[in-house]
């Protein structure tokens, strides 16, 4: 029975595309499935890796090994470039999907989307201290810097210095 509907299959399709050869007619090939999928795949593959690299160096053994500036790139600045890679993945997964209704069953939406909220988040909240009027202070006082108080004259703040290293 189940070569009865092999053979009609083959049957069938090859008389279709005997129609379409007399007719001198193709079907043109739509990149866009292709490269939809194949960049999908390699953001994923991708940011999988870095996942792996970043999961690496922060074993004890490892971390132990590098220098702070070293393990600062590796964990802020790869961490970032996994987290777009990833959050790009997971966009890259939905396509065009999330903007059509009946992607929404009981109108709720699907999960990939519950697991974009957080990362966009922090990408939203990076990219806005990445801007230059924020970054620099944030630099400076990361390296130590204090602001001068407002009330104080220069020598009052001298004087209230030797209590306190008195005490």
């Amino acid at each position: 029975m189940l070569q009865i509907c092999y053979e009609i299959i083959i049957f069938i399709h090859i008389f279709l595309f005997s129609i379409k050869a007399l007719k001198n007619k193709t079907d043109p090939f739509w990149t866009g499935t292709a490269w939809h999928s194949d960049s999908y795949l390699a953001l994923g593959i991708l940011g999988f890796f870095l996942f792996v690299l970043l999961g690496i160096t922060s074993l004890p053994s490892v971390s132990n090994s590098v220098n702070w500036r070293e393990f600062r790139f590796v964990q802020s600045y790869l961490g970032y470039l996994t987290l777009v890679l990833c959050t790009a993945h997971t966009l890259g997964y939905g396509g065009k999907r999330f903007l059509y209704s009946r992607s929404y069953p009981w109108f709720l939406p699907p999960v990939y989307l519950f697991s974009l909220i957080i990362p966009c988040i922090v990408l939203f909240i990076k990219f806005f201290l990445v801007f230059p009027c924020i970054d620099r202070p944030l630099t400076e006082i990361r390296q130590g810097w204090e602001r001068k108080p407002k009330n104080m004259s220069h020598s009052n703040s001298n004087q209230n210095t030797k209590e306190i290293s008195s005490v």
